[in-house]
């Protein structure tokens, strides 16, 4: 991850760039796991073991205008190390057909000889791991998705990967050829109509999946330890490919400068952090993302009016953000103002019980859902049972409702 900080051992034994020090990152890592495995060695529990290295996704090192992961679905990104030693095991081999992490869960399970019934999209791996087959389905083709330039204003991104064809839905569609430009550089849709239409079909019929109801929420989420940078993203309110939409591939800048002012408020650079998303905000007004960490950081920063413009503009795109809700009844209380405070409360409360009722008809208050109190601003509120009972409920427990540190 961003930023790349080996420790002191393996620091600048690739160079100083970012591909240098994310080679020494990984580096350390692999030093780290080879202690593990030789102290399992030692222990005399190496034979008997079955291990397993991988990692949730790749690293984007200015590739198609990305630096870090969670933009774009290029291979840099979604392709990561997978290694498998069974039990036993003494003999490497390699297997060449298309596989995805998706396939460690059913293969685990049946590896065990669990009872377990499963429903997975992924496919049981033995045959490979005990049969010691190389290839079985080389026609394969693996789902990807990345929904986070929709939260920054563009179309998803969703499509299939297998040995040969890469292809991905968007405004503009891609079309790859694998085997001769695994760089990803040459867009054939206008070259392969039929291959093109065929796997738009089957990403499309995937990707719609997850538009139904009653379909898993997700979150999409910027990186850091802190909880400012998340938008709330439900799943099933990601539309299909709208051609009006921007391309990600035209707002990548957007993306990369704002990880760069996500960077800067990890190290305390709170102006320049500030300064950056509002740079962006200047050149593209609906990127929330950026417009939700310049209010996060006015907010520490004590410019409270500021941030209070910027909060309710995020509530303008977005009236159903429950977390935002939350945020902006904190400036209310920083700014004196404990009836708009305890106003954005309850519409917080209210937006979580219904998504409570929405997935369970019985809950009947929103601690069914995730507890109101975990979205509290960063501020220490005082509680108090009055201003609870000015908008109370049968519903809504009382402790629900913070109000400023200054009310009796």
């Amino acid at each position: 991850h961003l930023p790349y900080e080996a420790p002191a051992e393996f620091a600048g034994r690739f160079g100083d760039d970012d591909a240098g020090r994310y080679a020494a990152e990984l580096a350390a890592i692999d030093h780290w796991i080879g202690k593990l495995l030789d102290d399992l060695k030692q222990r005399e529990m190496y034979d008997g073991a079955m291990i397993i290295i991988t990692a949730d996704h790749g690293e984007m090192l200015g590739e198609h205008g990305e630096n870090g992961h969670q933009y774009f679905i290029y291979d840099p990104a979604i392709k990561v190390p997978l290694l498998i030693k069974m039990p036993g095991q003494t003999a490497p081999q390699v297997v060449t057909d298309p596989v995805g992490l998706v396939d460690l869960a059913p293969t685990l399970v049946s590896v065990v000889r669990s009872r377990h019934k499963m429903m997975s999209d992924g496919r049981d791996l033995s045959p490979y791991l005990i049969e010691g087959k190389a290839s079985i389905d080389s026609e394969r083709m693996l789902y990807c998705e990345s929904v986070v330039p929709f939260a920054q204003g563009a179309n998803p991104l969703f499509g299939l990967s297998g040995d040969a064809w890469k292809y991905i839905e968007t405004t503009r569609p891609e079309l790859y050829d694998l085997q001769v430009d695994p760089g990803e550089l040459t867009n054939l849709v206008a070259d392969n109509p039929r291959v093109a239409r065929k796997l738009s079909d089957e990403a499309t019929a995937i990707f719609r999946i997850g538009l139904a109801p009653g379909a898993q929420s997700q979150a999409v989420s910027t990186e850091g330890e802190t909880d400012f940078g998340y938008v709330h993203l439900v799943r099933d309110e990601v539309a299909a490919i709208d051609p009006d939409r921007p391309d990600p591939k035209d707002l990548i800048q957007y993306h990369d400068k704002y990880q760069k002012a996500v960077l800067l408020h990890a190290t305390g650079e709170r102006g320049e952090s500030l300064k950056m998303c509002l740079e962006i905000i200047a050149e593209k007004s609906d990127f929330m993302m950026a417009r939700i960490m310049a209010a996060r950081e006015l907010f520490e920063l004590r410019r409270y009016d500021e941030a209070l413009v910027h909060s309710s503009a995020i509530l303008d795109e977005a009236p159903e953000n429950i977390q935002e809700y939350v945020y902006r009844a904190g400036i209310h209380l920083q700014l004196g103002d404990d009836g708009a405070a305890i106003a954005d409360y309850s519409k917080a409360i209210e937006l979580e019980l219904a998504s409570a009722q929405a997935a369970s008809p019985e809950a009947t208050s929103p601690f069914h859902a995730r507890p109101i109190l975990s979205l509290r601003p960063p501020t220490v509120l005082a509680q108090t049972r009055d201003a609870a009972a000015a908008t109370a409920s049968p519903h809504l427990p009382c402790a629900c409702l913070p109000v400023s540190p200054a009310a009796p």
